[in-house]
């Protein structure tokens, strides 16, 4: 997927996007959403049909801030430094895009 984006002209995709695909830390969670999907972790995820309802409820969970600050918080209590929200906002993107992509092979 990243190696598309990156033969792809920035320019071509939505006007919104070349900001977030050049921010290293949105790019560095798409790379993680890959390595993780790819890795086989909640494989269960690729092996289920994921109706509208299912990604809507995907999306307003992974991408709440409650999730996000409970992620933060417990970052703390093991003492590792927190991800940003926008290196969170493309591991979602990038999980899901690798989810849906295994149901359609």
């Amino acid at each position: 997927m990243l190696d598309q984006l990156d033969q792809m002209q920035v320019s071509t995709v939505v006007p919104f996007l070349p900001s977030l695909l050049e921010h290293p830390d949105f790019r560095e969670g798409l790379r993680d959403g890959q390595q993780i999907s790819q890795e086989g972790m909640c494989s269960e995820d690729h092996e289920k049909a994921w109706t509208e309802d299912d990604i809507i409820q995907f999306i307003g969970e992974e991408l709440s801030e409650k999730t996000y600050r409970r992620e933060q918080r417990i970052d703390q209590v093991v003492e590792q430094p927190s991800l940003s929200y926008l290196h969170h906002l493309g591991f979602v993107i990038s999980y899901l895009n690798q989810a849906l992509a295994a149901r359609v092979r």
